[in-house]
């Protein structure tokens, strides 16, 4: 009688399993991620070219170049706080020693945080002014020949941006959106390694203060183009081009 019962319980659970699958893979109560899941989200390619005067521990003086392409992950954790993540690829060599090596992966992480913003007057403001911290961390590396190049760059700036507003309307979309322009103060510094001849010797920065600055024309108000520069002595340029889920 028992093996009756255990053989009529087994043919029922094995009968209600295909059902008790199916309810499993089509019962997910919510998705991952959903149309309206973006808003906080962020993406842009950006590229740019950079000269640092460096020395190395025995006291040898030398230019680093480099050339650096990235694509960057932006999410907005905070309506005034933005963490992004990029990977990419670069190449650099030492000015007037190496030539351009093979590019090598390359990853940066960091943060925009938006401290004070200041509007103009009336329901449609024609401008803004705002006062941002952008700090972040970035590593690379590339290799030509017997010649071994890494570093990473450790840098924070402090911006002032202007605004100017060109839509009137937040519906159009035959005007452009906005203007912006940065300047401020920036600190940068590099911990660097290049190997050659079995021979190892570390770097760093000869001048770790700077000024950056730059321009960001946004055709609408989630797509935007820019440029922006930076001096340590040498300048660094970079641009790209942006887009927001919102």
């Amino acid at each position: 009688m028992k093996m009756k019962i255990w053989a009529v319980v087994a043919a029922g659970f094995f009968t209600m399993m295909p059902a008790l699958k199916a309810a499993i893979l089509t019962g997910t109560p919510e998705a991952l991620l959903t149309s309206g899941g973006l808003d906080r989200f962020s993406a842009g390619l950006f590229y740019q070219q950079l000269r640092r005067p460096i020395e190395t521990e025995t006291g040898f003086e030398m230019e680093l170049q480099a050339r650096t392409y990235e694509a960057v992950l932006g999410l907005d954790i905070m309506p005034w706080l933005t963490l992004y993540g990029s990977a990419g690829g670069s190449d650099a060599r030492f000015r007037n020693i190496s030539d351009y090596g093979q590019d090598r992966f390359s990853w940066a992480a960091g943060f925009n945080m938006n401290i004070w913003q200041w509007t103009g007057y009336g329901d449609m403001p024609v401008w803004r002014l705002n006062f941002k911290t952008r700090a972040d961390v970035a590593r690379y590396e590339t290799e030509t020949g017997n010649l071994e190049i890494k570093w990473t760059d450790y840098s924070v700036a402090f911006p002032v941006g202007y605004e100017v507003v060109f839509a009137r309307s937040p519906e159009s979309i035959t005007e452009l959106d906005h203007l912006e322009i940065f300047l401020g103060p920036a600190l940068s510094y590099i911990d660097g390694r290049y190997q050659q001849g079995g021979q190892s010797y570390d770097f760093e920065e000869q001048n770790s203060f700077g000024v950056m600055g730059g321009v960001s024309l946004f055709i609408t108000k989630t797509l935007f183009v820019g440029a922006s520069a930076s001096y340590f002595d040498r300048f660094l340029i970079r641009g790209g081009v942006g887009y927001s889920f919102e």
